[in-house]
């Protein structure tokens, strides 16, 4: 049975069920990922080891496998040994070269692209994306959206807003592989070959190319407006406190384009990007119910917007937390949900 129908049906199902037996409904297919998860967490120490294996192994044959000898590379003691630690500055070279074309420089490949790092002190890096690691960020995808399914079960059947960062979509020198995000890497090379999600992204990575903030946030508040949005997703929360920000100062705008249908800016968008956006809806009915909440409320809300509206994802700990206690302001009772450590270089928790 084709995964799509086959999540259809799931879904018909599970509305008549409790929610414990509605959440494993909901997450049958995520079954494999969590095996994994749960194999590697009963022996962490084999797992790390057989990871080790497999990236020695991959790269033995990479410029930086010959000179680090990692025919001799057996386990972490040798890998501290052969492997130094360095800064990215150390491996730039390495990289710049398989940006320029080159193969098998510091990593095998065939490469997919190159993610952009936020890095430090605003410089951006470049790190190659490999098929393998493409694989780790959509297991690790897998068990976030497994988890959002078990806090908010009444998300299964909505789509995710998930409020990209803002990039820049450029391309190696000799033009043949992307430089961009790796969530949108995900997006764009992965969803071909990971099935249909229970989650479903509302809007095309491409949108958040915009590079002028007002514009993104109008174009993405009014293509979502007549989407169900179960899941509200950021790297930060300060992110989903600045879309709840647009959306106050854009609401009557809004309200206006949604009755009658008509969208700004979206003609001034490059054309590969306009002709992967959702055309704009008019929905009249709508937007008197949004008015008459504007008009009571003062201020126009996202669980107004989006009713459907469960489960906030984004940062909590560290440097996030005042940030994330400050959501209730704008979100209510909603809950939270951290999707741990991640960078390009790596997801880590």
């Amino acid at each position: 049975m084709p995964e799509q129908l086959s999540q259809r049906l799931r879904l018909l199902l599970a509305r008549a069920l409790p929610r414990d037996l509605r959440s494993r409904l909901l997450t049958w297919s995520h079954r494999g990922a969590h095996r994994r998860l749960a194999s590697a967490l009963e022996a962490p120490a084999a797992a790390q080891r057989a990871s080790l294996r497999r990236i020695i192994e991959t790269n033995r044959g990479t410029e930086f496998g010959r000179a680090h000898a990692f025919d001799q590379i057996l386990d972490p003691v040798s890998l501290a040994a052969n492997v130094p630690l360095r800064g990215f500055a150390e491996l730039e070279p390495y990289i710049l070269r398989q940006q320029a074309g080159e193969s098998d420089v510091l990593v095998a490949g065939p490469l997919l692209g190159f993610a952009v790092s936020g890095g430090t002190r605003g410089c951006p890096k470049p790190i190659p994306v490999t098929p393998a690691s493409l694989e780790q960020w959509e297991w690790s995808e897998q068990l976030l959206e497994r988890l959002a399914l078990q806090r908010c079960p009444d998300a299964a059947g909505g789509r995710c807003l998930h409020l990209l960062p803002c990039y820049h979509a450029g391309r190696t020198s000799r033009g043949a592989l992307p430089m961009l995000p790796m969530q949108v890497l995900l997006q764009i090379a992965g969803d071909g070959a990971t099935g249909a999600r229970a989650l479903p992204p509302a809007l095309p990575p491409e949108l958040f190319a915009v590079a002028d903030e007002a514009v993104r946030y109008y174009l993405v508040l009014r293509l979502a407006m007549s989407c169900r949005i179960t899941v509200l997703r950021a790297a930060s929360p300060g992110t989903l406190t600045i879309l709840a920000e647009h959306l106050e100062a854009m609401g009557p705008r809004l309200l206006d384009d949604l009755e009658s249908g008509r969208s700004d800016h979206l003609e001034d968008l490059p054309e590969e990007v306009r002709r992967v956006m959702p055309a704009p809806q008019a929905d009249p009915a709508l937007a008197t119910r949004l008015r008459e909440q504007l008009d009571a409320a003062g201020r126009l809300e996202p669980r107004a917007l989006w009713p459907s509206l469960g489960l906030l994802v984004c940062s909590t700990t560290g440097p996030s937390r005042a940030a994330a206690d400050r959501l209730s302001d704008r979100f209510g009772d909603l809950p939270l949900l951290d999707p741990g450590y991640r960078t390009v270089e790596a997801v880590v928790t």
